[in-house]
């Protein structure tokens, strides 16, 4: 009978440790959820703001990203908002347009650029862009271009 009791005991504590595992796992995983869904905030509203600002400053931005280490948690990859940065002016560099931007994050297997509209990336792409060589040398062109309209307009 002692050893009946004892069995008995043995397979209760197991069958109390699978539960409270499982109820752990649960709860994680509602944890989880919860960051995914906090950081795809973060995200959009970080981009929202980097597009909309005229006078966004990188240099600063990054400055203060690595005294922060913001961490942004989506379903597939976890990013700090310094690496995020990064990645938002390497893509701007190597690009000329919103689509290869866009590209550029999709070829390194970092989806959550999908969460993005349109606009707002292509926002985002602008506000980059004009802070890369490649940006203020489009800005040159433009200048330059209009340089040589202008005297033919007056001329007239």
């Amino acid at each position: 009978m002692k050893t009946i009791n004892f069995i008995n005991k043995v397979l209760l504590s197991f069958v109390m440790v699978g539960l409270s595992a499982q109820a752990q796992t649960k709860d994680t995983g509602i944890e989880t959820k919860q960051m995914v869904e906090n950081s795809l905030e973060l995200f959009k509203q970080l981009s929202n703001d980097i597009a909309l600002d005229e006078e966004f400053n990188y240099r600063k931005e990054l400055k203060a990203s690595r005294a922060e280490q913001t961490m942004f948690y989506f379903r597939d990859t976890k990013i700090s908002k310094t690496q995020l940065l990064r990645h938002f002016k390497r893509a701007a560099r190597s690009s000329d347009n919103s689509i290869q931007f866009k590209t550029y994050f999709l070829e390194r297997q970092l989806y959550f650029i999908n969460k993005l509209d349109r606009k707002t990336l292509s926002g985002v792409y602008d506000a980059m862009r004009s802070k890369t060589l490649n940006g203020y040398l489009d800005i040159l062109a433009v200048f330059a271009a209009t340089d040589q309209i202008m005297p033919t307009m007056v001329r007239s």
